[in-house]
């Protein structure tokens, strides 16, 4: 799917001709979507004992956006993300099952961001963005090691690099890929009669990412805008 992306964005550069100029005052409106996918297989036999496992992680996000121009170069915008992820988790000795264990996770977060734009040609600007995400959702387990339904707060802000291509006098289509950034994620879980604890964590990270997996694509159209 990354590929088709690429291929995609890549064509409508090299067809499209408009000429276009960001006027303070225009509203964007338009969205992001993002997917990945990734399995690992693992097989191990000897003479006498084999080993199978299989894990599987999918993981959707969606994000409409609207925004304005406080100056030609500079946006403030807000949005709402939706995500979704599922993993999975399987694996058996000598043909018998002995884990099988399955996550799943949906999250809804308020997306204010600030968006600078460097011309480059024409058509082209260099935009990198910084995200602010805030929001909450459930995470609900399922296997032999937990079955509890969870309550998360997520927290991330980001800065990502980004290319925006303008493919006719309103239309611009967005492609972004690696961000440096800082996570932090609370999970809590009350008690029940399986588990008599309460479960309350909280994971934190920040770093550099530039993997395929942090790639991107979006598509605008511009409302009040000048064209030249």
């Amino acid at each position: 799917m990354k590929r088709f992306f690429i291929l995609s964005l890549l064509t409508t550069i090299l067809f499209s001709e408009a000429n276009c100029q960001i006027q303070k005052g225009a509203l964007r409106t338009g969205g992001r979507i993002s997917f990945n996918t990734k399995s690992d297989h693992l097989e191990r036999k000897t003479s006498d004992d084999s080993f199978l496992s299989d894990f599987e992680n999918d993981f959707l996000a969606l994000n409409p956006q609207i925004g304005v121009f406080l100056t030609t170069s500079f946006l403030l915008g807000a949005g709402i993300e939706y995500e979704y992820q599922y993993d999975s988790f399987r694996s058996s000795n000598n043909g018998s099952l002995n884990n099988l264990t399955s996550e799943k996770s949906s999250l809804i977060l308020f997306n204010p961001y600030v968006q600078k734009f460097y011309a480059l040609t024409d058509n082209l600007f260099f935009s990198p963005t910084l995200n602010l995400l805030i929001g909450g959702g459930t995470r609900k387990s399922s296997g032999s090691i937990d079955n509890r339904e969870g309550r998360v707060f997520a927290y991330r802000i980001n800065v990502t690099p980004e290319l925006t291509y303008f493919i006719s006098e309103k239309w611009a289509v967005s492609a972004s890929i690696g961000r440096i950034f800082y996570n932090q994620t609370n999970e809590k879980r009350d008690r029940d009669d399986t588990y008599n604890s309460d479960y309350d964590n909280t994971d934190s990270e920040y770093g550099i990412d530039f993997s395929l997996n942090s790639f991107s694509v979006g598509f605008q159209y511009y409302l009040k805008n000048k064209v030249e």
